[in-house]
């Protein structure tokens, strides 16, 4: 019974852990979405670390916001797992531990790990980007080999929807 109870406690603690990064995730979001990028330059003017630091994430953004929504979709599915190995065990039925780890991850990511951080971080987004920075920027060294991927597709699916766009165009100007 031990086994059992510091299994779950193991669980317990890794899905707080990861909801604690979603927030993360979602707060850096939402603040480098929001930031006063004035008042950002006036800070790396002055050579705050930080600014600096948060300044050249902002400079490329599409890194930034790939990495940013790469990480925050692992840890929420991960949470989401998490949360069912740790209903099905707690509940001692796949079935009903499934349906309840859903409605209970569910509201605690909308809730803990987007809603709230990203209304704090709009609000104060130049410390919270300075903040998350370290972090985001480890990431996106980190998650390049996805970066890369994902604007390979981005570009796929820009020309996709080019041609159609032409074509539609052309259509459009037919007698």
């Amino acid at each position: 019974e031990t086994s059992d109870s510091s299994s779950i406690t193991g669980l317990l603690i890794l899905a707080v852990v990861l909801i604690l990064l979603s927030m993360i995730f979602s707060a850096s979001e939402s603040a480098f979405l929001s930031i006063n990028k004035l008042r950002l330059r006036l800070l790396r003017n002055k050579k705050d670390k930080r600014a600096i630091r948060a300044g050249k994430l902002l400079d490329k953004k599409e890194k930034l916001l790939n990495t940013i929504l790469v990480g925050n979709n692992i840890v929420n599915i991960l949470a989401a797992s998490l949360g069912t190995m740790l209903f099905v065990e707690l509940l001692n039925d796949e079935s009903l531990g499934a349906t309840v780890s859903t409605a209970v991850i569910t509201v605690v990511v909308l809730i803990f790990g987007e809603i709230t951080p990203k209304s704090i971080a709009k609000d104060n987004p130049e410390s919270f980007a300075m903040f998350s920075s370290p972090l985001i920027s480890s990431l996106v060294v980190l998650f390049t080999p996805l970066n890369f991927i994902f604007s390979l597709w981005k570009k796929l699916v820009s020309k996709v929807f080019k041609n159609k766009a032409d074509s539609k165009r052309i259509d459009l100007q037919a007698p």
